[in-house]
């Protein structure tokens, strides 16, 4: 006798920055997976998404967020802004400010499963920058 076939629950997938290079390449990879059951793209800008993704415009410091990721398995947090693109007070409140946002409210969501992107002129390596920097410098 066949062991009985075991039916896999098809996880649902969140991706803040979505709008951006990385979160747009990521959307489409999770929306033609076969695992995938719903991706749920976070941005503050208005985007038209791919097939099989829902987009929805909303800021990461915003307390909705809690209950958009109410029964998601997954969040792929890819929203930050690098260097020169924004100023220090954008910086802030983007890359520490909505990165604290968005990891309190995957936990008050229950959400299991956290992946956080970032880059490495995060720790100042820049193309000015005199010296190498490593994990362990101040």
């Amino acid at each position: 006798m066949a062991a009985p076939s075991r039916r896999r629950k098809k996880l649902h997938a969140a991706v803040t920055g979505a709008e951006g290079y990385l979160g747009r390449v990521l959307c489409r990879h999770l929306a033609g997976h076969p695992r995938i059951g719903n991706v749920l793209a976070l941005d503050r800008q208005s985007w038209s998404p791919p097939a099989g993704v829902q987009a929805t415009q909303l800021d990461i410091n915003d307390p909705a967020l809690v209950d958009l990721l109410r029964g998601t398995d997954a969040i792929f947090h890819l929203a930050f802004v690098l260097g020169s693109v924004g100023t220090d007070d954008q910086a802030r409140r983007i890359n520490l400010d909505g990165t604290r946002a968005v990891c309190e409210a995957a936990a008050a969501a229950g959400v299991r499963t956290l992946v956080v992107s970032s880059s490495v002129s995060a720790y100042g390596a820049l193309a000015d920058n005199p010296a190498r920097l490593r994990e362990s410098d101040p």
